[in-house]
């Protein structure tokens, strides 16, 4: 392996950066660089993943958070949405509680949160005025990973459990709803005065984020011949993202941006290749380009 990569995959001289096992990370770099670019495609969470968890000291909100903290529903709406998430955010945390049941719980709160923000005025002038404030903050370096996917046409997925019509106004809005990109997340329908009146079905939740639930997107056809992914998320459940397609090497890489202390073991056993103090891009963005140099030689 040459130098310059393995100095990438050990420290980068950053102690932001922790390994659990240097030479599998490294074998997993290699074949990935072996099989060259047309055999990869990226699978990314969005909040807390591209997005940072912090800005200024300030904890950032998620792409829902935006919908519901911002003003745009109105007090009753709060009142009701706090008390589902009293209901079920123990269950969705509870280690104790049999997955099945978690799984049907998650989907019972989905439905219920999604009806209510139709039920309180849900509308595409909420998501436009959302992304026209500039109100979502990308991690530095995010937009140069967009721009070299983009330029080598690697297909990537944004996978999230959130508010999806929010998600893609935004790559939109700022340049990077690009034909490599695909959206898989949680969408409303909209009537011919731009109200939600529905929503899409299944809904993507914590327990089903992963690549079962693209079967029948466009997104599948596109990468079900690659066999190679990179995969980023910032909980731990994210690492199953790339679960239900057949996959030769899965380079994982996990942004654990608090609890450092208490979770830093945890990730390290379940990521290849954690990031910690809410890391920028520029480690991704360098092995990123390191796969591709190596490949295009």
């Amino acid at each position: 392996m040459p130098t310059n990569l393995y100095k990438k995959v050990t420290n980068y001289n950053s102690v932001a950066i922790h390994i659990k096992d240097t030479a599998a990370v490294a074998a997993k770099i290699t074949a990935l660089q072996q099989d060259g670019k047309d055999h990869f495609h990226i699978v990314t969470d969005f909040d807390s993943t591209l997005t940072p968890k912090f800005v200024n000291g300030e904890r950032t909100h998620s792409s829902y958070s935006f919908i519901r903290k911002k003003g745009y529903m109105p007090d009753v709406f709060l009142e009701e949405a706090q008390k589902l998430f009293a209901m079920y955010h123990p269950i969705e945390m509870d280690p104790s509680i049999d997955e099945n049941v978690k799984v049907q719980k998650m989907n019972e709160w989905w439905t219920k949160g999604y009806s209510l923000m139709i039920k309180h005025g849900m509308s595409k002038g909420i998501i436009s005025d959302i992304v026209q404030q500039k109100l979502i903050t990308l991690r530095d370096g995010v937009s140069t990973f967009f721009a070299t996917l983009a330029k080598e046409n690697i297909p990537t997925l944004v996978f999230s459990a959130g508010p999806g019509d929010l998600i893609r106004e935004f790559l939109y809005d700022a340049g990077w709803l690009t034909l490599n990109m695909h959206v898989v997340s949680n969408f409303f329908i909209f009537d011919s005065e731009g109200i939600a009146t529905g929503y899409s079905q299944p809904f993507v939740h914590t327990f089903n984020k992963n690549e079962y639930v693209i079967k029948d997107t466009p997104y599948y056809n596109e990468v079900e011949r690659k066999d190679n992914v990179i995969l980023l998320g910032d909980i731990l459940g994210d690492a199953r993202m790339a679960d239900g397609m057949e996959h030769k090497v899965v380079l994982k890489i996990g942004f654990l941006n608090e609890n450092e202390d208490d979770l830093l073991e945890a990730y390290m056993d379940t990521f290849d290749i954690v990031l910690t103090s809410d890391s920028d891009f520029s480690y991704v963005n360098d092995l990123l380009t390191t796969i591709l140099t190596f490949s295009q030689h």
